[in-house]
């Protein structure tokens, strides 16, 4: 599998500054190791609205029937927060998360996860 692309920020009590620690959206998707505790953070700056795509991995089954990918519209001019994400699901066979995009043309992602 691919190696990870986006490094998540560990979140505490002295905050967090999206426009700081976000970084464009790759167009091939992005991948970071998944612990079960991360949450994507994407804002779409661009003029339409995109799809995210939340890719199952080895684990996204019920029944032995594997599950379709989970999509999350992104509206135009908004910011959504989406997960978190359990490894049992969305875990590929690296333990890596994969998210793909509709469109990267001005949007900007981060992966948080909370610290202690």
């Amino acid at each position: 599998m691919s190696t990870p692309t986006i490094t998540p920020v560990v979140v505490s009590r002295a905050g967090s500054d999206f426009t700081s620690v976000s970084q464009a959206a790759t167009g091939g998707g992005d991948i970071w190791a998944g612990t079960g505790a991360e949450w994507l953070a994407i804002n779409n700056g661009g003029a339409s609205p995109i799809t995210l795509t939340l890719v199952y991995g080895v684990g996204g089954t019920v029944d032995t029937q594997t599950l379709p990918n989970r999509t999350v519209t992104v509206t135009n001019g908004h910011t959504v927060v989406v997960g978190p994400f359990p490894t049992g699901l969305y875990s590929d066979a690296s333990g890596n998360m994969n998210v793909t995009y509709s469109a990267v043309t001005s949007v900007k992602i981060a992966v948080y996860k909370l610290g202690t």
